[in-house]
């Protein structure tokens, strides 16, 4: 869509190659936290149920 993102404070332009590979692996870090978010909920939840909570 040509649409790029600009950020002043950060100095983050993804309409450079090396603004897209930031943006690329700043997704994969977010997905990776997300996931781990998710594995610690489900473990605390399977804990509690083990506990009769």
């Amino acid at each position: 869509m040509g649409v790029a993102f600009v950020s002043l404070k950060e100095n983050f332009d993804t309409s450079t190659p090396t603004g897209k590979a930031m943006f690329s692996m700043m997704c994969v870090i977010s997905e990776l936290e997300r996931n781990l978010t998710v594995e610690r909920v489900n473990e605390g939840l399977a804990s509690a149920r083990r506990r009769g909570v």
